[in-house]
């Protein structure tokens, strides 16, 4: 599912994810606890403020993001998913 992200940009572009966006529903990033590369993209694994854990994929030629993976925390999610792009 693509979805809106808002990164810091230090040295290189997108080089970390500070929160992000997916149907109605906005997340912090609260904790990076991992990322890797893949073939064509970076990978991070976080905790969002929400309480839940997700996996975002940027594809690192295009700035394409991706949520390939969450898991339900403690606190209650709604997840609304639409077909529309966000930009």
């Amino acid at each position: 599912m693509k979805v809106h992200v808002e990164c810091y940009a230090g040295y290189r572009a997108h080089e970390r994810p500070l929160r992000f966006q997916f149907g109605n529903h906005a997340v912090e990033v609260k904790e990076i606890i991992d990322s890797w590369y893949g073939t064509a993209h970076r990978y991070f694994k976080l905790l969002g403020t929400d309480g839940n854990m997700y996996i975002l994929r940027c594809d690192e030629q295009h700035f394409v993001w991706e949520l390939i993976f969450w898991e339900k925390g403690n606190l209650p999610l709604t997840l609304h998913i639409t077909n529309k792009r966000l930009f």
